[in-house]
């Protein structure tokens, strides 16, 4: 399916470029060069200004922007054919064209904006089988990758320490193909320094193994660094924590083929305690509540990234909800919209985030 859509955003990033160019040649000053020159200078702009997006963030931004442009241009251009074709002896197009402009720019910085500022996010969740109320911080989607990255993740462990979190899980993405091992290190060292009492645990998502084998570390090189930070692993098992609760993890749906069912990862766990599921992708809801698991932390979705990309996701059944907390019978699904963004720097659909959860016994 991933094929089909990054086959068809290809598709439409061509297009993108085609249409915006069409609408950049027709503005006065270079319409009255002629068709051929107008259309040279106008794609001769497009590039320029998508080679140094490229240069600058990544080619995967300069497109997503892009894109945006054309859908501005686009509902610009219909307000054109609606309104007279002169405005105080100004051209329509030429005012029209620097709306869809400055409009794509506001819009984008917003989720610029939106992707940058980290939230914190609270959570309280109820359960009959706990007397004692445990606090967890999940982190997740931090997509370790350059020294900007490093640097914000360090600066907002610190904020993360104060809320005194009793429990540490990361819910995969931690890493991904652009990260670099310096930063992957000095990350996990820093993350070790919040000490949580019951511990720090780990699942995979479906960037940390790397899928190219283009990044400066290897799968074995971030075992080792989170093993012998004291971070310890969960794929398809479970610890005990306490008396009272079960931490379980699943392997990543997309990288593990082979990961054993819910039901036999309950079949490990004592079912009278409740039980802490993480998983990093949110598409197996109905089989997880029918296991029993308590409290289901996942992410991966990046709360929808930008719009209408989560709805567009959920319709094609990729994920079985986008964000935020959503119940199936007693258990408890969180959704972690992540810390990070991947390759696109915008996020209008929701923001960035770490999440705490107060898991505290019924009626307390």
């Amino acid at each position: 399916m991933w094929t089909s859509v990054l086959i068809l955003s290809l598709v439409f990033w061509i297009f993108s470029n085609y249409y915006v160019a069409s609408r950049i040649r027709m503005i006065s000053v270079l319409s009255r060069l002629g068709k051929r020159k107008s259309w040279i200078l106008a794609f001769t702009i497009l590039v320029l200004i998508q080679a140094l997006m490229t240069l600058t963030l990544n080619f995967v931004a300069a497109a997503v922007s892009f894109i945006h442009l054309c859908f501005s241009f686009a509902f610009f251009n219909l307000a054109e054919k609606l309104i007279s074709k002169k405005i105080k002896g100004k051209s329509v197009h030429d005012i029209l064209c620097l709306y869809a402009v400055l409009v794509t720019i506001v819009y984008l910085a917003y989720g610029w904006i939106q992707a940058h500022n980290i939230r914190e996010t609270r959570y309280t969740v109820e359960s009959e089988k706990i007397t004692k109320p445990v606090r967890i911080l999940q982190i997740s989607d931090t997509h370790l990758r350059t020294k900007y990255d490093t640097e914000r993740y360090i600066k907002e462990l610190e904020k993360m320490k104060k809320a005194d979190a009793d429990l540490v899980v990361i819910t995969g993405d931690y890493v991904d193909d652009e990260s670099k091992r310096t930063s992957m290190e000095k990350c996990t060292k820093a993350t070790a320094q919040l000490n949580p009492p019951l511990g720090i645990y780990f699942c995979y998502g479906n960037h940390d193994k790397g899928h190219y084998n283009n990044r400066d570390f290897t799968d074995k090189d971030l075992r080792e660094c989170l093993e012998e930070n004291g971070i310890k692993i969960l794929e398809d098992d479970m610890i005990p924590l306490n008396d009272e609760i079960i931490l379980a993890a699943r392997k990543d749906k997309h990288i593990s083929r082979e990961r054993i069912s819910s039901d036999k990862l309950m079949e490990k766990c004592n079912e009278s305690k409740a039980v802490i599921l993480l998983d990093h992708e949110p598409n197996d809801f109905e089989s997880e509540a029918h296991s029993g698991f308590d409290l289901i932390l996942s992410g991966h979705t990046h709360g929808g990234q930008m719009i209408p990309l989560g709805i567009l996701v959920k319709i094609l059944g990729e994920n079985d909800e986008i964000y935020r907390m959503h119940k199936i019978g007693k258990s408890t699904f969180i959704i972690n919209s992540g810390f990070s963004s991947w390759s696109i720097p915008y996020k209008t659909g929701t923001f960035s985030e770490y999440v705490i959860v107060d898991f505290i016994p019924s009626g307390k």
